[in-house]
């Protein structure tokens, strides 16, 4: 007697399980799960093609532009505006 791992024997029973199932649904439900499934496959394939398309738009506009270098001031004249709590008159 063969020695079966428990992924063999779930595959199986899992095939088993799948083809009674198919062997009880109608040639138009069976068409109507295709259907679903290639659509979904579909919509998957393009978003996945949507994304990288964004990807390489998001490189091409870095290489063309690269970020600008920052400088930092060590010195500032006066207050800048909009960063400090106003104060309140006591």
């Amino acid at each position: 007697m063969t020695s079966m791992d428990i992924a063999e024997i779930a595959r199986a029973l899992g095939r088993r399980g799948g083809l009674s199932r198919a062997r009880r649904l109608s040639k138009q439900r069976l068409e109507d799960i295709a259907r679903t499934g290639a659509t979904a496959r579909g919509e998957s394939l393009r978003l996945a093609r949507a994304i990288r398309t964004n990807f390489d738009y998001v490189r091409a506009m870095h290489e063309l532009h690269p970020p600008a270098v920052v400088r930092s001031e060590t010195n500032c004249r006066r207050r800048l505006p909009g960063i400090y709590v106003a104060e309140t008159e006591t």
